[in-house]
């Protein structure tokens, strides 16, 4: 049976406006790290819930923080709603900021919602500008700019959330400023942008990239939307709205759980978990008391997977963080403050150090049986900090998948991790499973087309999967890659998830 706790702020909000915290993201250190905007902090909790906050130095007064996520640097990254700036911040306390370029901010600038792009782009939604901006990893700021959706001339549109897909692209969501104009929009890494209207999606508040490739959006009218990446809408599920509650649940922000659930918040006071096939529970935060005057109780906010594998989330409203514990939480790292002992197994050296050749003992042949063969030693297990290079303690991460063609047909389709993996068991065809979706774009349907793997091949230098197949095929739209699970696994232990991506 899931429970929920809440551990309250060391530091109490000097704002009664239940608008104290903010963001959560998981750490690369173990722990779970926040936002704390009325005290101008970067707050850490750890899986115990023991909290420690640190108050950012200004110069010119709050900075208005908004979200916070984790870069592939293993920095955190936050916006500054107030001083029109990404700030960056290391575990150990050291803070750092990009401001946004003087052409174009202006006084209505508003960077909020931010996100990690798999290609390590820091990307955020400004709403003052109702625009989307990035920040590379050469340390360069683009903006972006999506239609209005306000369908009129007083009201404007309003972007709403933010995720990361595959392929470096990212996604966000349009609130409307009329009810049936809202919509889902992508951007490629490369800055091409493109939109899909969502008409039966009317108040959109939050987006993730779901654990079967499609986009699982929370609408404030009570509803949760699953969109395909060619902008099918799939299915729409009714949260369930308990007597006595007026209307509305509050839906907001949704994230993947560890266990290939999402789970959601909802502002009368609930945690809630959907399965991949619509399966919806409801988790009451039990708190009662709140440091808000006037408030009536808790009401959960911004989400997300900790490193445990639990379920975390912000509390303003009681000024506290709460953790969800799951029934089964899946840790994807371990972490260095509990690292677990790591698979003894020594990597392929490469071809830049390729280690002193296995020694071979020539045949003795009949008249010289030779001695035994000494018995050889297990390789020594290889301590954390002190990976080959390319190696990482993290899970691993798929950041691109492309197709290769000859011709209109498509050839191979290439997976580029972000970190080596084991070479040994090799990867065989079997491991791995590609279906198209077929001409009604829709997956788990009858014109759904198994692909098949001829040939794999695993590159050890560029972190790349190659999966030839057979035949060539002509692809139309979306194809899915999955892999068998527990075979795509680095030097301490880590797998990345059965579902890949989309193509």
């Amino acid at each position: 049976m899931a429970s929920i706790t809440e551990y309250p702020l060391p530091m109490a909000s000097p704002i009664g406006n239940g608008n104290s915290l903010f963001g959560i993201t998981a750490g690369p250190d173990g722990n779970v790290y926040f936002t704390d905007t009325a005290n101008n902090a970067i707050g850490k909790i750890t899986p115990s819930g023991v909290i420690t906050e640190k108050v950012l130095s200004s110069s010119t007064g709050l900075f208005g923080l908004r979200d916070i996520t984790l870069g592939q640097d293993q920095r955190l990254y936050f916006s500054e709603s107030t001083q029109g700036a990404i700030g960056k911040y290391t575990t150990a306390g050291v803070q750092s900021r990009y401001p946004i370029d003087s052409t174009h901010a202006n006084t209505d600038q508003k960077p909020s919602e931010i996100t990690t792009a798999s290609d390590g782009s820091i990307w955020w939604i400004e709403i003052g500008t109702n625009s989307i901006g990035r920040l590379t990893t050469d340390e360069v700021i683009h903006h972006y700019q999506p239609p209005d959706a306000s369908n009129n001339g007083f009201n404007t549109s309003s972007l709403t959330a933010i995720t990361a897909g595959i392929n470096g692209d990212v996604w966000f969501v349009n609130n409307g400023a009329i009810l049936g104009s809202s919509y889902l929009g992508k951007i490629s890494s490369t800055g091409t942008l493109t939109t899909y209207p969502t008409s039966s999606i009317l108040r959109p508040n939050g987006i993730v990239y779901g654990p079967d490739g499609n986009l699982w959006i929370t609408d404030a009218l009570n509803t949760i939307s699953v969109v395909s990446t060619s902008g099918t809408l799939l299915h729409t599920y009714q949260v369930p709205v308990p007597q006595g509650v007026g209307g509305v649940v509050g839906l907001s922000d949704i994230t993947v759980g560890s266990d290939k659930n999402l789970y959601f918040t909802e502002s009368i006071g609930n945690i809630g978990q959907i399965t991949t096939d619509g399966t919806i529970t409801i988790t009451p935060v039990s708190t009662t008391t709140s440091t808000v005057p006037g408030a009536s109780g808790p009401q959960p906010y911004k989400i997300t997977s900790g490193p445990d594998g639990n379920i975390w989330f912000t509390d303003p409203y009681t000024n506290s963080i709460g953790v969800l514990k799951i029934d089964n939480p899946v840790r994807p790292d371990p972490g260095p403050s509990d690292p677990g002992p790591p698979d003894p197994v020594r990597p392929d050296p490469g071809p830049s150090d390729p280690g002193p050749p296995d020694p071979v003992r020539p045949d003795p042949g009949p008249s010289d049986p030779g001695r035994p063969a000494p018995t050889q030693a297990a390789p020594s297990p290889i301590p954390r900090g002190r990976l080959p290079r390319g190696f990482k303690t993290t899970t691993p991460r798929v950041l691109s998948i492309k197709k290769t063609r000859q011709k209109r047909a498509v050839k191979s389709v290439v997976i580029r991790l972000d970190q080596g993996i084991k070479p040994q068991p090799k990867l065989t065809s079997s491991d791995f499973q590609l279906t198209s979706a077929g001409p009604d774009q829709v997956f788990g349907t009858a014109d759904d087309l198994p692909l098949s793997v001829g040939k794999v091949q695993y590159n050890a230098q560029k972190h790349t999967i190659t999966l030839t197949l057979r035949p060539k095929v002509v692809l139309q739209g979306n194809t899915s890659v999955t892999v068998q699970p527990h075979r795509i696994v680095n030097l301490v232990g880590q797998s990345v998830d059965g579902f890949l991506g989309t193509i």
